[in-house]
Order: structure tokens, then sequence, then C-alpha cells
């Protein structure tokens, strides 16, 4: 199968949890409501793409736990090719817990998890050569430069999205 784009970077799990207030040192903040979801910008992108139809891959890491399944079954389940995607033993998967209040001002409290691995992470350029445009989502100064390498050398669209 020849994809349109390849997305690299972050998949994570969000636990995200509305609140009246942002807590202080040691307070006990009461959630209004919650939601559990599948994030990492890398990811996100892939499952949109998916979605509006375009034959999309990704690479990434996750751990060997239950997150990763779940996150690999949901990413299979949008259509995105998940071939590229590492597995890794004895690691998490990226876990984000996210407070936000009425302001949108939020705490965010992460475990990188196997994301900690994508700047290791080795290019498997048989698997770029089946794309003609990649999609490189966080600050990988490594893995980025080895896209921009790669995507060059073969005449391809690079798109880059720094994040925060």
């Amino acid at each position: 199968m020849s994809l349109e784009v390849v997305a690299i970077g972050r998949i994570n799990i969000d636990i995200v949890m509305q609140v009246d207030k942002l807590p202080v040192s040691s307070e006990h903040v009461i959630s209004k409501s919650s939601h559990f979801a599948y994030g990492g910008s890398a990811a996100n992108f892939a499952a949109q793409s998916a979605r509006l139809g375009v034959k999309t891959g990704l690479i990434s890491c996750v751990g060997d736990d239950p997150y990763g399944q779940m996150a690999l079954k949901n990413l299979s389940k949008k259509g995105v090719d998940i071939k590229g995607i590492l597995v890794l033993e004895n690691q998490p998967t990226g876990v984000f817990f996210i407070a936000k209040d009425p302001q949108n001002n939020r705490a965010i409290f992460a475990e990188p998890g196997a994301n900690r691995f994508i700047e290791k992470h080795i290019l498997d350029e048989s698997y770029l050569s089946r794309t003609r445009t990649l999609h490189i989502a966080g600050g990988f100064p490594m893995m980025t430069q080895r896209a921009i390498e790669f995507a060059t050398q073969n005449g391809m669209i690079l798109s880059f999205d720094p994040g925060r």
C-alpha cells in the first residue's frame, strides 16, 4: 500500500479534567467532569488525516502496556497505518494529565514514556519511501534533521509542526 503522508511524533493517552480552579500546592480540587482521549500531536494529525480519506502512516513509539494496545487499536480503527510504530518492552505509553479551568488555563503533567525514544527511532527508509509527504510534529532535532535530509533527497513535501 502506498501512503500519501507519514506523520512522525508522539502518541499519548490524555486524561482531561474540568475544574472550577487550578489547585495550589497540596490543595484538593474536585473535577466537574473528566474524559479520556487519545493524544499526541502526530497521532492526532494522523487520525484526522486518515479521517479525511488520506492514506496515512505514523512513525512513533508506545509502551507494551494496555494504553499502548488501546492507542494502536484506536489508530488502526481510524485507518492509520501503524506498521511504523514501535512497541517498546518495559516502557509505559506516554500519559498526559490535564486540568482545565473555565478560562481555559491549564495545568499539565506529562509522563513521556515511550515517546522518550522517538529521537532514537531509526527511520525505516523503505516505509518512508512509500509516501510523498512527511509531517513531523514536536521537537525532535535529530529525527527532524534525518527526515529533512530524506525528504530533500527524495523530492518529498515536508510539513513541520514544532509544537509549543
